[in-house]
Order: structure tokens, then sequence, then C-alpha cells
């Protein structure tokens, strides 16, 4: 199994109740799930748990064979950037770089990844931008993008260099209904061709046919006072 999470249970400093309280998810190797649920549920914090952006003081979220809440900060950075892929929901984008400069900047911090490439960070960069149809933007700053083509840049830098598992916080947002189908097969197809699994998070109903499992936030999260 690429992800393995049991007994998670996550509440914010000063909240009255936990947003999460999970007692079980896995997702296997080229697995593609699709994870439901409306604003306030806590998928974009469970993400968060996952990549080890927020600490988690109960239970454990293995990626990969690793512990990543057990790891310290430090570490948790280096290993998020070797095996994890994130599609912000903010994007995260450095606005004076280029798009191509943007996507290739996972393999600038891991040798891991670079070492994973089909070809170069730059050839891979481009090969990315011109399956999501922005091969005329691969010089254009980020901050010159419209936001629909800011999305597309940030999933390109979460697939490149096939990491392990790749996270999504509703990628498709920002796209009309052609651009967002695109969108994911080539999503879906980069995950299968590396064997990377694959989660989403989204309210879309759309995207249903694009994963192999859909699950509803509420079937999986019983935090006490959350109604999902």
């Amino acid at each position: 199994m690429t992800l393995i999470l049991r007994g998670l249970s996550y509440q914010w400093p000063d909240a009255a109740e936990p947003v999460l309280n999970i007692p079980e998810l896995t997702l296997g190797a080229g697995e593609r799930l699709l994870l439901r649920g409306p604003s306030g549920c806590g998928k974009s914090t469970l993400l968060a748990a996952l990549a080890g952006v927020i600490d988690v003081a109960t239970g454990a979220v293995e990626v990969a064979g690793t512990d990543v809440a057990s790891l310290p900060p430090s570490r948790r950075d280096s290993f998020r950037v070797d095996h994890i892929g994130i599609v912000f929901q903010a994007f995260n984008l450095i606005p004076w770089l280029s798009a191509r400069d943007n996507i290739t900047l996972p393999c600038t911090f891991s040798a891991r990844r670079r070492g994973q490439l089909v070809a170069s960070p730059r050839e891979d960069a481009d090969a990315l931008l011109a399956a999501l149809g922005l091969a005329s933007m691969a010089s254009t700053a980020a901050s010159a993008l419209s936001y629909g083509q800011q999305q597309r840049v940030a999933a390109a830098r979460a697939l490149i260099g096939g990491p392990e598992l790749i996270l999504a916080d509703e990628p498709t947002s920002a796209l009309d209904p052609d651009a967002k189908q695109t969108f994911m097969r080539l999503l879906s197809g980069e995950a299968a061709r590396t064997g990377a699994a694959l989660l989403v998070v989204s309210h879309d109903p759309g995207l249903e046919d694009h994963f192999d499992r859909v699950i509803n936030m509420s079937d999986i999260n019983f935090p006490e006072g959350v109604t999902c």
C-alpha cells in the first residue's frame, strides 16, 4: 500500500471539537480515489495531514512505508518533496518564476525525482505543459497566467518526477468542462504511467468516472459535533 492511515484524529488549536476522526483509510499503488464532501468537512485538513504539513498528535499516516506523522518537521519537508506531489487549492506558485521553472522546482530539491525523469527537467516540464495545452506559456511568469492556467501548472509541478502519492485539493475548480476532462485524463494517465496513488478531494460529481473508488467524507470521518 502506498498510503495507510490509522486512528487519525486532528483538532485545530482553540477549536472546541476535532475536525478529523478517521479510523482507517488505505490507498494502493496506481489506485485512484475521489473523496467527496462539502466545505468544512475536513477534506483540505486531511490532505495537509497526509502531506505532513500539519502536526498529527494521534494516529499513524504511512506513505510509501514511512510514518510521516512521526517524522520531525525538517525530515517531513524532504520526505514530502521526494515522495508526494501536491496540487494545493491556492496553487502556491512562485509568481516571478516562469511556468516551466515552477514545474521543475521539485526536481531542484529532490535527487530522487530528478532520477525518475523521462528526459531532463526542462523537457519533462515542456511535455507536461504541451499535454495541458500550455506549450506557448512555458516562459510566461506565473503571475501573468490566468487562474485556470495556474491550476494546470500546479498540477504539472505535482506530477513531474513521478512521486508515489499525488494529492489534489479541488484541482478542477477553475476549469471549463473541456479543460476539466483534459486535465483529469492527464492527471489519471500520469499517475497510471508511474504507478502513483492518486487522491483527489472535491465536491464536483462530474469527476467520478476518472476514479477507481469514490468515497464520501462522511463515510470515513466521524468527528464529534461535525456533520458532513
